[in-house]
């Protein structure tokens, strides 16, 4: 893994709330190239201000470096960001605004129409450009949210919980989505049995710390017996 191309390099990386004190707590971390990373870890261990942090939307002591550069504005059309709750990324009346919302931003060439229908087909939301958002059931959400990322093409996914809250049948057709991404995916989840299946290395966070990592071969006891013997 090594010899690969460093994606994103978080260096003596600390971020307080104010009514939280050290929620992360100097966190140095590398991820390669077209790797899949996972960060697993209780409730409030820090997963997802770690995310947050490296896309940008939350200010932090320390450096976050993309492709060799620290973390600027211009270096935000590289990374998607999918957060837990798929109605804080959807917000246009249509399916279709929300979908072209990022190719419009980030002014991306071609016809947006195309672009548009081409990400919601990538889903499995065939015929969906017309559709309310609001309308539609927890997992059709998800899928809109990811389409919405696709259809700018990032270099890198940050997915915060993406099974969490899916039927089994939806977790199933999203994990087989995340798998079909191209590029640099960071997860945070709970989920230890998706951890295991989508990842090439597994991170475990308690209190702000990196505690563990696993390369390959995971053992889901010996995980699940990590999480034990760190429940505050």
């Amino acid at each position: 893994m090594e010899h690969r191309k460093v994606k994103i390099e978080v260096i003596n990386l600390s971020f307080s709330y104010e009514e939280k004190k050290d929620v992360l707590k100097d966190i140095n971390l590398r991820v390669f190239e077209n790797e899949r990373l996972s960060l697993i870890g209780e409730n409030g261990s820090g997963k997802t201000t770690l995310l947050l942090c490296i896309c940008g939307l939350l200010k932090f002591k320390g450096k976050v470096i993309i492709d060799g550069e620290d973390f600027k504005e211009s270096l935000r059309r590289k990374i998607g960001f999918l957060f837990e709750n798929p109605d804080d990324s959807l917000f246009m009346p249509r399916v279709y605004d929300d979908v072209a919302f990022g190719p419009k931003n980030f002014k991306i060439q071609g016809k947006l129409d195309e672009i548009v229908k081409s990400s919601l087909n990538k889903v499995g939301l065939k015929d969906f450009e017309n559709r309310v958002p609001h309308h539609l059931s927890f997992g059709e959400k998800k899928k809109v949210s990811l389409a919405s990322l696709l259809s700018y093409d990032p270099e890198i996914f940050l997915l915060d919980e993406p099974t969490l809250g899916l039927s089994p049948l939806a977790r199933k057709e999203f994990i087989k989505l995340v798998k079909n991404l191209r590029g640099t995916v960071v997860i945070a989840t709970h989920d230890i049995d998706f951890a295991i299946e989508i990842s090439d290395r597994i991170i475990f966070l308690n209190k702000g710390k990196i505690k563990r990592e696993y390369k390959e071969n995971f053992n889901k006891d010996e995980i699940i017996k990590l999480f034990e013997e760190n429940i505050t």
